[in-house]
């Protein structure tokens, strides 16, 4: 469980009140549950708006899509973006692009001045790359990245070398996020005919409690010559120079061959576990790609959580992304997190489809959920040893209702908190205190406690923390 949290406004009554919780139960998988009956586990699919936030519309920028990051800069009350954009008949096909938002919805290309296109200089664009593939930026701390904290790692295909023979990541670094140099001449990882070699799409992250940067990346399955299929694989770094050998962390098809394939998956971390944005692509099928939920305890082995539900989906027929979308990991803001996203209008296997980006948003901590199957059912989590503060529960009743209890190791009510000691929950609650017998806990607790959630209706439980 996690070690430490951050301080979590709760209000209680009228009242406003600051609580330290120490831990923090998710439902992303049942590492954390010691029971669950009739309760399935449920991805609540992010919110799009119906209309791209950045449109296509510049003879460089003629097919924005993110492959690529998004960021707020909290100092200067800015959202930044890097990107890439597929273009055609002009001399600068995939170039790296830069873009800046008050609000996430409004953006406005900044006029550069680094790259020439067509006689002029007034762009957005900070690499003018040729055959690139999936610019992915993030920013460290000073004392990982000294003056250089903006790290980009992309694909590139380059002197001669081929898709799968000799091209590969390449890295770049920069003081501003602007101003990038290439700090390598050769490719960190080269594409070669293996299941363990990194493909052309990739996502970039720092991994704080690690402390290593990581790629996840595409690759492939491979019989003798022939690539069978896409797969997703993983690889480290301490110092951004030398790189792991990539290792397969997810197989779609390891357990059944009729599953879909995957195109890469960017990744964050939430509460110390692993989140995925596992792009799906309905290959055999109709060749369309959308987002599912991954999730991960160490980073290596991966799952599904729910198999079949997007939590981005393309959009409705004859709609601007109703073919593919590509999600960045979120920028996270107080109490929402912003998904941009490209989106095609057309699916992988047809030509002269058109993308812009689009904004998609999640209220955070509530990306996954129990809920009955039925009229009921209830989930029961062994609790920490020590000494506990107030529980508190990330719910939202609906119809529903929500009662808890604390067990001993036998399995039977510990006096006074009870089923029947305990308000009956209704409501949207980010943080709600129980309460038993209008009193939070205030008597010693058996060294093996145990809590028991009962909902019913459609109520959703997202989190426990206490």
């Amino acid at each position: 469980m996690a070690a430490l949290r951050l301080f979590l406004l709760l209000i209680v009554g009228s009242s406003i009140a600051h609580q330290v919780y120490a831990e923090v139960v998710l439902f992303a998988d049942d590492a954390q549950v010691s029971e669950r009956n009739s309760l399935k586990r449920v991805v609540e699919p992010a919110e799009k708006l119906p209309e791209p936030v950045i449109r296509g519309d510049q003879r460089w920028e003629q097919n924005p899509y993110a492959y690529g990051s998004f960021a707020y800069d909290e100092a200067e009350q800015t959202y930044k973006g890097w990107y890439q954009s597929l273009n055609g008949g002009v001399s600068i096909r995939t170039p790296v692009l830069y873009n800046l938002s008050k609000d996430g919805r409004e953006w406005v290309r900044p006029q550069l001045g680094l790259v020439e296109f067509e006689g002029n200089k007034d762009n957005n664009i900070v690499m003018p790359l040729q055959r690139l593939c999936s610019p992915s930026v993030i920013k460290v701390p000073e004392e990982v990245g000294g003056e250089h904290p903006y790290r980009m790692a992309f694909w590139d295909i380059r002197n001669g070398s081929t898709y799968d023979g000799g091209g590969g990541t390449y890295t770049a670094i920069s003081k501003d996020g602007v101003h990038w140099q290439e700090d390598c001449e050769s490719p960190r990882l080269v594409a070669e005919k293996r299941n363990d070699s990194a493909s052309d799409v990739l996502d970039l992250m720092y991994d704080a409690e690690l402390q290593k940067y990581v790629v996840h990346a595409k690759c492939w399955k491979w019989q003798g010559e022939k690539a069978l299929y896409r797969l997703i694989c993983r690889s480290e770094s301490t110092d951004f120079r030398e790189w792991s050998t990539p290792e397969v962390v997810f197989d779609p098809r390891a357990e059944d061959e009729s599953q879909p394939q995957t195109y890469g998956m960017p990744v964050f971390k939430y509460e110390g576990q692993y989140f995925g944005l596992l792009r799906i692509y309905h290959k055999p099928g109709n060749e369309t790609i959308e987002i599912e939920l991954a999730h991960s305890r160490d980073d290596k082995i991966w799952h599904r959580i729910a198999p079949g539900t997007a939590f981005l989906p393309v959009g409705e027929k004859d709609t601007w992304d109703d073919g593919m979308v590509f999600a960045a990991p979120p920028v996270v803001r107080d109490e929402q997190m912003d998904f941009f996203y490209g989106g095609w209008d057309g699916p992988h296997n047809v030509g002269g489809r058109k993308a812009n980006i689009g904004l998609a948003t999640s209220t955070v901590g509530r990306l996954v959920a129990l809920t009955p199957e039925g009229n009921s059912g209830a989930v029961i989590t062994q609790l920490a040893a020590g000494e506990h503060q107030p529980f508190s529960l990330n719910v939202d009743t609906k119809q529903g209702t929500v009662r808890a209890a604390l067990l001993d190791e036998t399995g039977a009510e510990v006096p006074g908190y009870g089923l029947e000691d305990s308000p009956i929950v209704q409501g949207d609650h980010a943080n709600y205190v129980l309460r038993w017998n209008g009193t939070a806990i205030n008597a010693p607790l058996p060294d093996k406690v145990f809590l028991k959630v009962e909902l019913s209706g459609d109520a959703c439980l997202y989190e426990i923390r206490y």
